[in-house]
C-alpha cells in the first residue's frame, strides 16, 4: 500500500470480500476479475472459517482500534502483533478477547507509531484480562532471549505466573496447539528444575 494506511485498509477489505465471494461453490468457476490470485484468496478461507486467527501488526493505538473494528465486521479471530501502544486499548482488547504478541523491550519510540511505548505494557494489558504472548521482535533466531525478556516484564509489574503463561499456555491456546503449553495428564511437556529464578538476567 506504499505506506498509506487508508490504502492498506481498503486493500485488506477488498481481499477479504473477494475471498468470501470465492468461497461460494457457485462462484468458483466465474471469470470475475479478483484482487488477487485464486490461490492467494483460498489462503484466507481458514481465517474466514475461524479455523486460524489473522495476525495483524499494529503498534499505534489508532491502528489497533481500526484492526478491532475490521475483525468485528469480518467476524474473524484476530491477534495483534506489536501493540506498543496496546496499553491504551487494554479494555477493548480484553472485551473482544483479542490476544497480543508483544516485544517486552519495546519501551522507546522507534517510529511515530510507537511514541507511547512503555515497559509496563505487558503488566497493564494483563491487569485488564488481555492474553499476552511474548515474541522476540518477530525474529525466530532470537527465541533464546524470550526468558530474560519475560524477566523484564516481571520487573515492570507482571506476575511470574502470567509471564510463564505468556511463554507457554497462551501461545499454545491462541494458535490451536492443544497438546502442549501446560502440565496436565495427556499433555506433552518438559519439566525443567532451576537452582534459582528462571527469569533472572543473572548467568547460571
Amino acid at each position: 500500500a506504499q505506506g498509506s494506511r487508508a490504502l492498506a485498509q481498503m486493500r485488506l477489505e477488498e481481499l477479504f470480500a473477494d475471498a468470501r465471494w470465492l468461497m461460494s461453490a457457485r462462484n468458483q468457476k466465474s471469470d470475475r476479475k479478483l484482487s488477487a490470485s485464486r490461490l492467494q484468496l483460498r489462503a484466507i478461507w481458514p481465517i474466514l472459517k475461524r479455523e486460524i486467527p489473522l495476525v495483524l501488526t499494529a503498534n499505534r493505538a489508532g491502528d489497533i482500534s481500526r484492526a478491532l473494528a475490521f475483525a468485528k465486521r469480518q467476524q474473524i479471530r484476530l491477534v495483534i502483533s506489536g501493540a506498543a501502544e496496546g496499553w491504551k486499548l487494554a479494555g477493548p482488547l480484553a472485551k473482544a478477547g483479542i490476544p497480543v504478541l508483544i516485544s517486552v523491550d519495546q519501551n522507546l519510540p522507534s517510529s511515530f507509531d510507537t511514541l507511547e511505548s512503555r515497559h509496563d505494557n505487558a503488566a497493564l494489558l494483563h491487569q485488564h484480562g488481555v492474553r499476552v504472548i511474548f515474541h522476540a521482535n518477530g525474529e525466530s533466531h532470537n527465541a533464546r532471549s524470550l526468558r530474560p525478556l519475560a524477566g523484564i516484564a516481571i520487573a515492570w509489574g507482571l506476575s511470574k505466573q502470567a509471564a510463564l503463561a505468556a511463554l507457554t499456555h497462551h501461545p499454545a491456546t491462541t494458535f490451536g496447539l492443544k497438546d502442549i503449553g501446560r502440565l496436565a495428564p495427556g499433555m506433552r511437556a518438559n519439566i525443567v528444575l532451576w537452582s534459582g529464578d528462571p527469569f533472572s538476567l543473572k548467568p547460571r
